[in-house]
């Protein structure tokens, strides 16, 4: 599956994001253009939150896991019908079924004082360097040392300490603790529990910014579909498609959030097929959406599938 991963909300007039093209993009173009209201802060999901860093820092991170989908299970609100949409998939949090994604499989022990992550092998980032238990161990430590958004993440799920992770092998990562530890393999399809490429990352690590802060904001390279290409703070972000992600190249080649800061030129845009998606959507009522071939909106930062197939989930 080639995917396109956005962050929706639903009930905001027309949805954050609305495509204006009578069917699959991945048919006609290569690349997509995203009307955004402002370039976040950054994508370092350790530092920086928002849902422009949500949005851009999800094509970049791969998740250790996904939530298994399921038909949405809510009725529909006024302008926004998911039920409508071909394919649209919702994650399954009722059932707390799983789908593995870089960590191939997650063993919790009956007391889950012990768990141990299987990572899939082969998994590259875009700089082709392959996801390994140093990877897993580095992120702790950082997370340990910035002592923030990572480290309340570390500490839910009763691993905050970096002796609790061990390095078994190159693809095997075992984590101990003397409480149990519920949440260590849920934790996985959050974008929070993030993994960065940390042989790319040491090497723009310097004596002030020793866990690459400053680099990891706006350049990133982890082992998700994209990767950043150019970052104008205030006008563009343009991603490329990492040609070694571990489900094949993406067919979108190139993703680019245009910052347009009036809603109204936003709509615009949109409405004259200059743009392909839009984000920022005023409250209900306040704009309009006449003239747009299609409006959706999802409730999950779960992927949309640009490939054309509608067999998978959220197929535009």
């Amino acid at each position: 599956m080639r995917k396109l991963r956005v962050t929706w909300a639903l009930g905001l007039g027309c949805g954050v994001l609305a495509l204006v093209s009578g069917g699959s993009l991945a048919q006609t173009k290569d690349t997509i253009i995203i009307a955004v209201p402002g370039t976040p802060q950054g994508v370092d999901v350790d530092r920086q939150s928002g849902p422009q860093t949500w949005t851009m820092a999800a094509q970049v991170i791969e998740s250790g896991a996904e939530w298994k989908p399921t038909t949405y299970p809510y009725a529909p609100t006024p302008g926004a019908d998911p039920t409508k949409i071909p394919g649209f998939t919702y994650p399954d949090f009722r059932t707390q079924q799983m789908i593995p994604g870089i960590v191939e499989n997650c063993d919790l022990s009956a007391d889950s004082k012990t768990a141990v992550y299987h990572l899939r092998k082969g998994v590259k980032s875009a700089a082709g360097n392959e996801f390994t238990a140093k990877d897993v161990l580095w992120k702790v430590e950082r997370a340990h040392q910035l002592k923030a958004i990572g480290t309340f993440m570390q500490n839910a799920a009763n691993a905050p300490d970096p002796k609790q992770w061990q390095e078994v092998d190159d693809h095997t990562v075992r984590i101990s603790s003397d409480k149990p530890m519920p949440l260590i393999c849920k934790i996985l399809t959050n974008l929070y529990w993030y993994w960065y490429d940390s042989t790319e990352a040491k090497k723009h690590s310097t004596p002030d910014d020793p866990w690459a802060t400053k680099w990891a904001s706006t350049s990133v390279v982890a082992f998700g579909p994209y990767v950043i290409r150019s970052w104008q703070a205030g006008n563009r972000v343009v991603m490329d498609a990492n040609p070694n992600y571990w489900q094949g190249p993406p067919k979108i080649k190139h993703i680019i959030y245009q910052v347009v800061p009036e809603s109204a030129s936003r709509l615009a845009l949109l409405k004259e097929g200059k743009v392909d998606l839009r984000r920022g959507f005023p409250r209900r009522g306040s704009q309009p959406c006449r003239g747009i071939q299609r409006a959706r909106g999802r409730g999950s930062r779960q992927p949309v599938d640009l490939s054309g197939d509608e067999q998978h989930q959220g197929a535009v």
